[in-house]
């Protein structure tokens, strides 16, 4: 939809019955694109349509670890028309359509493959010490490497403009602590990750340290699946973990919740919920929340706090979102200690709190507003290009252009820094 039509031809291969081929909105950019629903076909024939399109560059998100081509039993991995070779250059983008529901069950790393030529990266997700783990080469953007969603109503995260509001979704919905049974005067650190993200090591320093530092505290957890008994496992086990690490009142300072019927999961929530509910969000070690979840929480003016050390891509997703915006040194921390150190320290300083919040605040304006840029301004606030996928496409057309250039001249292919 944004990308550059006298310069960019787009085709877009349907490889799965999504509910996207029958979205008004996709419909309305089909303008804009020659689109084929291919997923009746074999993954040799999907190739063959490919390079009778003469297509230059194809690229593929990372959910093709994942999707299936065929509604057949056996799982195929799209990723095999790859291996085709039906286009000189073939190109790995981060994330996947599963990511846009604010899950995690896309796969984020290197393809491992030969067959791909590129991956899309910025310095944070792969930075240079971890370069070596990557065979592809790397299109480096000046922005975050995620493609996020297009700007959304701030009442509503399924809308896409202002014209698609529903009627309900409005000031008088905005709900209050006391929905939740939640006072308004303690300070709510919340992890938004799945239940699998969270590593015992990391929920004992919640729990022995975190909690017993900040007396008007508490730990919350969304509620992990509409399976009744699946929620009162992981319930089970978190608040017996609690309460054998010695929170007194262990029932009442480690919660859950299930946000309103207006979700439409219990991980898609909406912003409003979390910029009344959450001060902080806490995000996992051993993997970390997915870009969307993570885009939404800063989109809502509520504060991330992260590791930036992490030897994995998906550990670092967090650290490139939030260097994006400019709060890298308020937010990403390199060691457990310094990770306690600020949590703490952002529950007793109201000052230093809000600073972060102004920042935050200043960043959803200028989205609001349309400006910014693919780095950071004068105030040292980032610039919109999370929430506004027209920028992000001017940084994303130029590695593609320079890859183009490599192939045409016949150079041998090395990163690309836009």
């Amino acid at each position: 939809q944004h990308h550059n039509h006298t310069q960019f031809e787009i085709f877009c291969y349907s490889v799965s019955f999504s509910s996207h081929n029958n979205d008004l909105n996709f419909q309305q950019q089909r303008q804009h694109i020659t689109f084929r629903n291919v997923a009746n076909h074999s993954f040799s024939d999907i190739a063959r349509i490919i390079k009778n399109d003469n297509i230059d560059i194809l690229i593929s998100d990372t959910s093709s670890y994942y999707k299936t081509c065929n509604s057949s039993s056996k799982q195929y991995q799209q990723q095999l028309v790859f291996h085709f070779r039906p286009s000189p250059i073939q190109i790995l983008l981060p994330g996947g359509a599963s990511s846009s529901c604010g899950g995690s069950n896309y796969y984020l790393g290197t393809s491992g493959s030969h067959s791909i030529d590129y991956i899309v990266a910025d310095e944070v997700l792969i930075p240079h010490q971890h370069r070596q783990h990557v065979c592809e080469r790397v299109i480096y953007l000046p922005c975050c490497c995620f493609a996020l969603t297009p700007r959304q109503h701030p009442y509503c995260d399924n809308c896409i403009t202002e014209n698609d509001v529903p009627p309900n979704c409005g000031n008088d919905d905005d709900p209050a602590r006391s929905d939740f049974d939640i006072s308004d005067d303690v300070f709510v650190y919340a992890c938004l990750s799945q239940p699998h993200q969270i590593d015992p090591a990391l929920f004992d320093l919640w729990t022995t340290v975190l909690l017993r530092q900040t007396e008007r505290s508490v730990l919350l957890f969304l509620d992990a699946s509409d399976d009744g008994s699946y929620n009162h496992v992981v319930k089970q086990n978190l608040r017996s973990r609690a309460e054998r690490n010695g929170v007194v009142d262990y029932s009442q300072r480690v919660i859950f919740v299930t946000l309103p019927a207006s979700s439409s999961s219990s991980m898609n929530y909406s912003s409003r919920c979390i910029n009344t509910l959450v001060d902080l969000m806490l995000d996992t070690r051993v993997s970390g929340c997915s870009a969307v979840t993570m885009a939404r929480v800063l989109r809502s003016g509520t504060p991330v706090l992260c590791f930036g050390d992490g030897e994995k891509m998906c550990q670092r997703v967090g650290a490139a979102l939030l260097s994006a915006v400019g709060l890298h040194a308020e937010l990403v921390v390199e060691s457990i200690e310094d990770y306690l150190n600020i949590a703490v320290e952002l529950c007793h300083d109201e000052e230093k709190y809000m600073d972060i919040i102004r920042k935050l605040e200043t960043l959803r304006q200028m989205d609001d507003d349309g400006a910014g840029d693919c780095g950071v301004n004068d105030d040292g606030v980032g610039g919109d290009v999370l929430f506004d996928p027209a920028r992000w496409v001017q940084c994303f057309e130029c590695g593609l252009v320079k890859a183009n250039a490599v192939w045409q001249s016949g150079r041998v292919l090395e990163d690309i820094y836009c």
